[in-house]
Order: C-alpha cells, then structure tokens, then sequence
C-alpha cells in the first residue's frame, strides 16, 4: 500500500509543479502583450491620408520618446516604456491623468470611430488573448507612436500595416476637443 501511495504523491506533486508552469506562463504572456512581436517600423512617404498633421502636444510628447528602450513595466524616458506606460506618461505630462495599464486606458475617454480618428487619440490592438490590450498613440498621418517589445525601441509605426489591420481593436478620445478644434 505504501508504494502506491508514493506514486500517487510523486504524480499529484508533478501535476502540480506542471500546473504552476502552466499559470506563470500564462501569466507572462498576459504581462508581455506588448512584447511578443516584433512589429516594424512606420515608412513615412508623403502626405498622409488619414487626417491632418500631427500638431497635438501629446503626440509631440511621446514621439520625443521614440528610441527609449522598452522596459516591462516602464513609465518614463529614464526607466524606458512599455506600451500603456508611453501612454500614461505622455497624457501624463499635459495633466490627463490615464489608467495605467491597456486593460483599464482602453476605457478611458469615448470610443472614436477608426474613420474619425485624430491625432492624439489611443489605438488599441489585441495581440494575444485574456485582458491585456497593445496601446498606442495616433499621429494624425497614419501613423502611431508605441512602444512593441522587449529588445526595441518606442517607434513610429504605420495603421496601414496589415499586421495592425489585423490587430485592431478600437480608438479612444481621452481629451475633450477645445471649441477652437469644434467650432
């Protein structure tokens, strides 16, 4: 009898370890949405089609970001950025305070259909399953400032990209427009 008991214990204590293995992977997938691609660069030629030039202060903010490194859970150009961290600072400094993390930005402010979009607004993408959201920033030309993943830099990346076709989920607007934007 007490060899079978040993067995059992011996497979209840594998089937646990397997299971903990299970979960923390989970888990970083879950922590690296940001991360687990490589997603290009933006490839700026001419006008662009999706609306006027980038003159909003926030999408000036985060592109003099772009080459900090990107760093798990970085909210500022000392430390580097993850993706919601970009986006938290970068509203952050013109005194819009976000959510920090995508999951909870992407209810932030009111959605904004992708034909309306305007630089400024948030760009969510959905890269693996669960609640965790790719969050950029809308440059007005078809383009977004983000930051994509461990080993890059924050980048200025291109909508038209069939990978973000793919991926896209929604926009937000987080600032109300001023009446000199919406007579």
């Amino acid at each position: 009898m007490h060899r079978h008991e040993a067995q059992r214990s011996r497979a209840s204590a594998r089937q646990r370890a397997f299971a903990r293995t299970v979960c923390f992977g989970a888990m970083l997938l879950l922590l690296n949405a940001c991360a687990l691609l490589d997603f290009g660069k933006a490839h700026l030629t001419g006008p662009a089609r999706h609306g006027a030039t980038s003159s909003s202060p926030v999408v000036r903010t985060a592109r003099s970001a772009i080459g900090t490194p990107y760093r798990w859970g970085g909210d500022s150009p000392r430390e580097g950025f993850d993706c919601s961290g970009l986006v938290y600072w970068a509203y952050g400094r013109h005194g819009i305070r976000l959510p920090r993390p995508s999951w909870k930005q992407i209810h932030a402010g009111f959605s904004v259909p992708q034909s309306q979009i305007r630089a400024g607004d948030l760009v969510f993408f959905k890269i693996v399953r669960g609640q965790s959201y790719h969050v950029g920033i809308y440059t007005g030309r078809g383009t977004f400032v983000h930051s994509p993943k461990a080993g890059s830099n924050v980048r200025e990346s291109s909508l038209a990209n069939s990978y973000w076709r793919r991926h896209y989920v929604t926009a937000r607007r987080v600032a109300l427009p001023t009446r000199a934007q919406n007579p």
